[in-house]
């Protein structure tokens, strides 16, 4: 019973836009709110306040190394070859296409839907 009424609450608290299983990033409250002090008191300007609390024991990025040195290599023989143009098919977004577009305007095909627009 217990289980399912925990279901329960967690779809109700999911519904409202509060995640469950990230409640434990509650505790680094106090934490953010004395670095957002200190990084006023810096002469640091806040327009808008968008806590993301559980960065801080998350890590940087999993880093698969052979994808990511790959994207690194050829996203550099396209820089060097310096096309007019450039169409990517099928590569990640968030990484061979973020090398490219860096120095480069680059089109991207996939079949799989960006939920992004990126101009």
């Amino acid at each position: 019973m217990m289980t399912a009424l925990t279901k329960r609450v967690g779809h109700v608290l999911l519904s409202i836009g509060i995640d469950p299983r990230q409640l434990h990033a509650l505790a680094y409250t106090p934490r953010y709110i004395s670095d957002l002090i200190a990084f006023k008191r810096c002469g640091g300007r806040v327009d808008h306040l968008f806590p993301v609390l559980g960065e801080y024991v998350s890590e940087a990025g999993a880093l698969p190394r052979h994808y990511f040195d790959q994207d690194l290599l050829v996203a550099r023989f396209i820089h060097d070859a310096n096309p007019v143009r450039h169409i990517d098919v099928g590569s990640r977004v968030d990484g061979f296409v973020a090398h490219v577009a860096a120095f480069r305007t680059i089109e991207v095909i996939d079949i799989r839907p960006l939920l992004v627009q990126h101009n």
